[in-house]
């Protein structure tokens, strides 16, 4: 089922390449947008332009407040992201965190001047970059970091169709290799939905605890836990 879905998600991808439609509502739109117009609209009216954080104070930076109310549209929206599928996806929505970072302006004199490590949540091993490194990949190139895809899922499963209990209650992920990791850098951990938190739990603790740590993320559906 899993490849069948997967083999579906590219298909879908190749199609969008010579008919592009809009992944939502299907209205068909030019070659330049990912959404119509009216799906834009709705998505930009909910931007969340302002830091969480999840309990221990740790900042999480995305685009759009995953709420009960509007459920559906983004359910779509994130179903049609999965798998990757054309980098030209992700540059647009790479470009607007980062401009909506520099806005906001966490508290930069604890991070400004110091080199950034863009670590993406890790792909199920198609042997391509899925949806969270496409992403983070854009986000390096577009801001001249360093992107470092250092880690790995432990353990099979999919993660939507476990409870809270369950998400927490063992290790998801490793360390691919031993890649160079150093308290000098602000490490971003680049994932599409932060919901529980667990995976960039995780992914904090595998990166040894990094003193600067942020988590960047197109959907955020609140319902976070302390990472440390």
């Amino acid at each position: 089922m899993e490849s069948l879905a997967n083999f579906n998600t590219q298909f879908s991808h190749w199609l969008s390449g010579c008919v592009r439609v809009c992944p939502i509502c299907y209205a068909k739109t030019d070659t330049t947008r990912y959404l119509c117009l009216t799906c834009e609209r709705f998505a930009k009216l909910r931007q969340y332009k302002q830091w969480a954080r999840v309990q221990d104070g740790t900042p999480i930076l995305s685009l759009y407040k995953w709420t009960e109310r509007e459920h559906e549209f983004f359910r779509l929206f994130a179903a049609s992201l999965k798998g990757g599928g054309p980098p030209s996806i992700f540059e647009p929505y790479a470009a607007e965190l980062l401009t909506l970072r520099a806005e906001l302006r966490k508290p930069i004199e604890k991070t400004i001047g110091r080199p950034w490590l863009i670590v993406p949540a890790p792909s199920s091993g198609h042997g391509h970059r899925d949806h969270a490194e496409e992403l983070a990949w854009n986000i390096a190139d577009l801001s001249r970091a360093t992107y470092l895809p250092c880690l790995k899922r432990v353990g099979l499963g999919a993660q939507k169709t476990k409870s809270l209990a369950q998400r927490w209650s063992a290790q998801r992920l490793g360390l691919r290799g031993t890649p160079r990791l150093s308290a000098e850098f602000l490490y971003i951990f680049v994932d599409d939905i932060v919901t529980t938190g667990s995976t960039a739990a995780y992914a904090y603790k595998c990166l040894g605890k990094p003193p600067h740590f942020e988590i960047w993320t197109l959907f955020n559906r609140p319902r976070l836990r302390g990472l440390r």
